[in-house]
């Protein structure tokens, strides 16, 4: 702390002593890269910050050291090509962003388009769509600012 601001390296440890959190901050904002870790010593989830902003690449791994999702941010919005991974490694899913405003699909095990997502400003905008296996939609969704407004074309509203 100086002046009452966190400035510095910040390590958070859990009860066994294993780090869970290294964080550099300036001026009370994350700079740098904050990381988080499993209990058992393998990384968790890395984010890169720029004066306390999400800037760059971030990734996540599941506990055994496998990718889970990586992506990157500009100016706090999701931005580029942000991929989703099984346990085995095999792709669950991806998105397309230019400054927070894109499209997520999501696929079952074998590749299958499971659902479709758009976002605007890192929130679900527009309509959402999920799909039965043989291709066919099965329900849609309606969002305005991350909250369904309509199921369906059914307003909820309206229920």
């Amino acid at each position: 702390m100086k002046r009452g601001k966190k400035n510095g390296k910040l390590i958070k440890r859990y009860f066994d002593g294993n780090i869970e959190l290294l964080a550099i901050y300036k001026e009370d904002r994350l700079e740098g890269v904050e990381t988080y870790f499993y209990q058992n010593g393998n990384r968790n989830l890395e984010t890169h910050y720029t004066n306390g902003i999400k800037n760059g690449p971030v990734t996540s791994w599941y506990s055994s050291g496998e990718i889970k999702e990586s992506g990157a941010f500009v100016d706090d919005l999701f931005d580029g090509i942000w991929e989703n991974y099984d346990p085995r490694g095999l792709l669950t899913g991806e998105g397309f962003f230019v400054k927070g405003i894109g499209k997520r699909i999501t696929y079952d095990e074998v590749g299958r388009i499971l659902c479709e997502t758009n976002f605007v400003n890192n929130k679900k905008e527009g309509l959402e769509t999920s799909y039965l296996p043989d291709g066919q939609i099965e329900k849609t969704y309606l969002f305005k600012e991350d909250r369904i407004i309509e199921i369906n074309g059914v307003p909820l509203d309206s229920r």
